[in-house]
C-alpha cells in the first residue's frame, strides 16, 4: 500500500507537487502531509536558506495556515508537531479547493518571490548564455508582477551586503532593464531605488567606472517616469561648490545626448533646467579649485580616441553654457584662451572645444571672435601653418598640428549657435575660413573640418530669413577653395561623402547675393559633372574599398552623390529660370552624352532626365522664353534612342517624353496659338505625316515613318505613346531632323 502510494507521488509530482492524491482519497490525512512536506522541503531549502526575509514570511503564514484549520483532538494535540506543508505552485488537485483563496494567493506570490531571489543569486555565475536568460526571465516576471520583482531585488541588496561588486554590478544592470521595462514607477520604489543608484554612483570597485555606470544608469531609468526628481537630485549636487563627481555627469550627458528618453516638452523641461543649472553655476567660475578640476576633466585622456564618454562630450556643452551665463568678459576671454591652450590632437577633442565656443558666442559673440583671432596669430599656430616638418615629430608638435582644424570647427560653431546674429560677421569668418583652408597643412582631417564648418555656416544662413538682404563677397573665394577640394578627389575610388557634401554646399552657395557669373559657374559646373560622371562602374569602386575593416556602401554613396548633382542643377534654374540658363546646363551635359563610355552615357542621360522631369512639372521657366535652342538636346536623344545600351535607349525615350510635356505645358501657359499647320497634322493616303522646318519656305521631303525594332524597350503602354510623339512635333526649331535620324537606315541597329 505505501508502495503504490510512493509511487502515485511520484508519477504526480511535476504537475501536481504531490498534493492530496486523487487515486488515494480515503488516506490517513497527516501521514500524506508528512510525505508532502518532505517533498516540498527538499524542493525549496535551498532558496529559503538563502532568504532569510522570505522565510520569516513563510513561517508566519505556516501559522495563519495551521491556525486556520478545523481544531483537533487532545489526542492529536500531544503528538509532537511536524512542519507544515507549504504548496508554492499552482496545484489542480482537490487540495486546492480546501485552501482559502487569500491563503492560496499568497502562497502563489512567495513562490514567484523565492523563484526570483533564486535568479537573482544566480546571476553570480559565469556562463553569459544563462546570465542573459535569467535577465529575460526577470524581465518577463517584472511584466506580470512589478512590485514583487522590485522588493525582490531591494531585500536582495539589503539582506546580502556581503555579495562581490561583481554580483552587486548585475543586479544593478537588472534592475536597470526592471524600471525600464515596467509601464510605472511607484513613489515609494522611485524614492527607495533613486537613494540606492545615489549611494553606489560614487562607489570605488575593482570594476572602476564601469560600476559607477550601472548604477548611473539605474537612475537613468528612473527618469523615463519621473525625470524632475531625478533632476532635482542633480541640481543639488552639482551647487555644493564642489566639482561634481563624474557619475553625475555622466547622468547629465545621457539625458542631454539620448533624445529617446523624453517627449517634446519632457526634452524642453530637461534644457530649460540644465540652463537654470548652468546658470547658477557660473559663480564657480572664479574658483580656483572648481577651475582646475574642470579643466582636467576635460583634458584627461580618453581609452580610446574614437568614442568619447557621456560625462566628458557632457562637460563640453556644460561648460559652453556656464561661460554662457557669465557677465563678466574678463573672466569669459580668460577661459577660452586657456581652454585653447590644450591639445587638439584627437578629434572628438577638437569637436568638443569647438562645441564650447560656439555655446559661449550666443551670448559673447564678440569676445569669442576675438579669441579666436589671437588664437590664430600666435606662434604655435603660425609654426603649424608654415613651418611643420613630417619628419622629427614630437608630442608638442602633435598638440598644434590640427588646431587649424578646430579653429574652422569653432568658426562653424559659432555661426550654427549664433543664429540671427551671425549674418554681419558672415564674411569676416568666411575670410579666415578660406585662410586657414589654404595655408594649413592638407590631409583628410583639414578637408572633413572645412567641410563641416562650411556646412554649419551654410545651414545657419541658410535657415535665416534675413539672408537674402546681405551680399555675401567671400563667396566666390570660398567656391575656389570648394573647386580646389573636388579636383583633389579621387578620380578612381568614392570612399567618403566628401563629394555629395561639396555638392551640397555649392547648391545652397548659388541660392544667396551676389549670383554667380557664367564663367564660374561653368568651371563648377564641369568640374562637379566629371567628379561624378567620370568615375569607374560600381563595381570596380566596390575593388577599392575591399581592404577597409569597415567598407562604405559604395551603391548607397554613389546614389547619394547623383542626387545631390540632380539638385544643384535643378537650384541653378530656379535661381536663373531661363531657356539660356538651360542651354547653359544641357550644354554641359551634352559632352557627356556623347560619351564613348556606356555608363558615362547612363549617368549622363539620368541627370538630364532629372532636369527635364523638374521643368516640366513644376514650370518655372519664363512661359515669354522661346525654346528654339532645345533642338540640339533633341537631336542627341534621338541618337541615343538607338544606342547599344538598352538603359540609355530607354531613358533617352523618357527624356523625350519630358521635353514633349514640357513644350505642351509651356505653349500652354504662354497661351500662343499652335505653330504647327492644321493640315500638317493630317496624314498622307500612305500614312506618312508631312514634315517642314518652320525656318524654310521650302517643305522637305516626306520621310518614313519611325519603324522601332521589336525589343521590350519599345513595346510601349499607352502613357508612353505620348514620349514617342515628342519625334514627331514639328516646329520652328526645325525638329524634323530627328525622325530622320530615328528612320536613317544607316543608324546602327539596336
Amino acid at each position: 500500500m505505501r508502495g503504490a502510494q510512493r509511487e502515485g507521488c511520484s508519477s504526480g509530482h511535476e504537475n501536481r507537487a504531490c498534493g492530496f492524491s486523487e487515486l488515494h482519497p480515503k488516506m490517513d490525512r497527516q501521514h500524506l502531509e508528512k510525505q508532502h512536506s518532505h517533498i516540498t522541503a527538499e524542493r525549496t531549502s535551498s532558496t529559503m536558506s538563502q532568504s532569510p526575509r522570505i522565510s520569516s514570511h513563510i513561517l508566519e503564514s505556516m501559522k495563519d495556515v495551521s491556525c486556520g484549520k478545523a481544531p483537533q483532538t487532545a489526542a492529536h494535540r500531544d503528538k509532537p508537531m511536524h512542519p507544515t506543508t507549504i504548496f508554492l505552485c499552482k496545484s489542480k488537485s482537490s487540495q486546492a479547493a480546501l485552501v482559502p483563496q487569500e491563503q492560496k494567493v499568497f502562497l502563489e506570490k512567495a513562490y514567484n518571490a523565492a523563484i526570483c531571489f533564486k535568479m537573482l543569486r544566480d546571476l553570480n555565475g559565469s556562463d553569459p548564455v544563462r546570465l542573459k536568460y535569467i535577465v529575460k526571465k526577470i524581465k518577463n516576471m517584472a511584466h506580470k508582477a512589478p512590485n514583487l520583482v522590485l522588493e525582490a531585488i531591494h531585500d536582495y541588496f539589503v539582506d546580502s551586503p556581503k555579495i562581490s561588486d561583481r554580483h552587486r554590478f548585475r543586479l544593478l544592470h537588472v534592475l536597470e532593464a526592471v524600471i525600464e521595462a515596467i509601464d510605472s514607477l511607484e513613489g515609494s520604489w522611485e524614492e527607495t531605488f533613486m537613494q540606492l543608484a545615489l549611494e553606489n554612483m560614487t562607489k570605488s570597485t575593482e570594476l572602476e567606472d564601469a560600476y559607477q555606470d550601472a548604477a548611473s544608469n539605474v537612475l537613468v531609468a528612473i527618469c523615463r517616469h519621473s525625470w524632475r526628481a531625478v533632476a532635482q537630485h542633480l541640481e543639488t549636487e552639482v551647487l555644493t561648490g564642489v566639482f561634481p563627481h563624474r557619475s553625475f555627469l555622466y547622468v547629465m550627458g545621457t539625458l542631454t545626448s539620448k533624445q529617446e528618453l523624453f517627449n517634446q516638452e519632457e526634452k524642453t523641461g530637461w534644457e530649460e533646467q540644465l540652463t537654470k543649472i548652468a546658470a547658477q553655476s557660473a559663480q564657480f567660475l572664479s574658483v580656483d579649485v572648481w577651475s582646475k578640476e574642470l579643466l582636467w576633466a576635460l583634458t584627461k585622456p580618453d581609452r580610446t580616441h574614437q568614442e568619447q564618454p557621456p560625462e566628458k562630450a557632457f562637460l563640453f556643452v556644460f561648460y559652453g553654457l556656464v561661460l554662457q551665463a557669465e557677465e563678466n568678459s574678463t573672466t569669459v576671454r580668460t577661459h577660452l584662451r586657456t581652454l585653447l591652450g590644450t591639445s587638439h590632437q584627437w578629434p572628438k577633442q577638437r569637436e568638443g572645444l569647438a562645441l564650447t565656443m560656439g555655446l559661449t558666442a550666443v551670448r559673447h559673440l564678440d569676445h569669442v571672435w576675438a579669441v579666436l583671432e589671437q588664437f590664430g596669430r600666435s606662434t604655435p599656430i603660425k609654426w603649424s601653418l608654415h613651418s611643420f616638418s613630417p619628419k622629427g615629430r614630437t608630442s608638442e608638435d602633435l598638440q598644434w598640428k590640427w588646431a587649424s582644424s578646430t579653429i574652422l570647427l569653432a568658426y562653424g560653431q559659432m555661426a550654427a549657435k549664433a543664429k540671427s546674429h551671425i549674418l554681419p560677421w558672415v564674411d569676416n569668418i568666411l575670410s579666415r575660413m578660406v585662410f586657414f583652408f589654404r595655408y594649413s597643412s592638407w590631409d583628410e582631417t583639414l578637408k572633413q573640418s572645412f567641410l563641416t564648418s562650411i556646412l554649419m555656416l551654410v545651414g545657419a544662413v541658410s535657415r535665416n530669413r534675413g539672408a537674402h538682404s546681405y551680399e555675401f563677397f567671400q563667396i566666390g573665394e570660398l567656391l575656389e577653395c570648394l573647386v580646389v577640394l573636388m579636383e583633389k578627389e579621387p578620380t578612381d575610388a568614392l570612399c567618403t561623402s566628401t563629394r555629395q557634401q561639396t555638392i551640397h554646399i555649392i547648391s545652397s552657395l548659388c541660392k544667396l547675393r551676389p549670383p554667380l557669373d557664367v564663367e564660374k559657374k561653368s568651371r563648377l559646373l564641369s568640374v562637379c559633372l566629371r567628379s561624378v560622371l567620370a568615375l569607374p562602374l560600381l563595381d570596380v569602386l566596390e575593388k577599392h574599398t575591399c581592404l577597409f575593416l569597415e567598407p562604405p556602401n559604395v551603391q548607397t554613396l554613389y546614389q547619394q552623390t547623383s542626387e545631390a548633382l540632380d539638385q544643384m542643377l535643378q537650384t541653378f534654374i530656379m535661381q536663373n529660370p531661363t531657356a539660356d540658363e538651360l542651354q547653359f546646363l544641357l550644354s554641359h551635359l551634352h559632352v557627356w552624352l556623347a560619351s564613348e563610355k556606356a555608363h558615362e552615357r547612363q549617368r549622363a542621360v539620368n541627370s538630364c532626365v532629372g532636369l527635364l522631369k523638374f521643368l516640366s512639372d513644376n514650370l518655372y521657366l519664363d512661359p515669354k522664353e522661346d525654346l528654339k535652342r532645345i533642338g540640339q538636346l533633341m537631336g542627341m536623344l534621338g541618337i541615343l534612342c538607338q544606342d547599344p545600351d538598352k538603359y540609355t535607349q530607354h531613358r533617352s525615350l523618357e527624356a523625350l517624353g519630358h521635353v514633349y510635356q514640357l513644350i505642351m505645358r509651356h505653349r500652354e501657359s504662354s497661351q500662343v496659338p499652335e505653330l504647327v499647320p492644321q493640315q500638317l497634322s493630317q496624314a498622307s493616303k500612305d500614312g506618312a505625316l508631312l514634315w517642314s522646318s518652320g525656318d524654310q519656305k521650302a517643305s522637305l521631303p516626306t520621310p518614313q515613318e519611325v519603324v522601332f525594332p521589336k525589343d521590350p524597350v519599345f513595346q510601349l503602354g499607352s502613357h508612353q505613346v505620348i514620349k514617342v510623339k515628342a519625334l514627331r512635333i514639328v516646329g520652328r526649331s526645325g525638329w524634323g531632323a530627328v525622325a530622320m535620324l530615328c528612320s536613317d537606315p544607316h543608324c546602327r541597329p539596336l
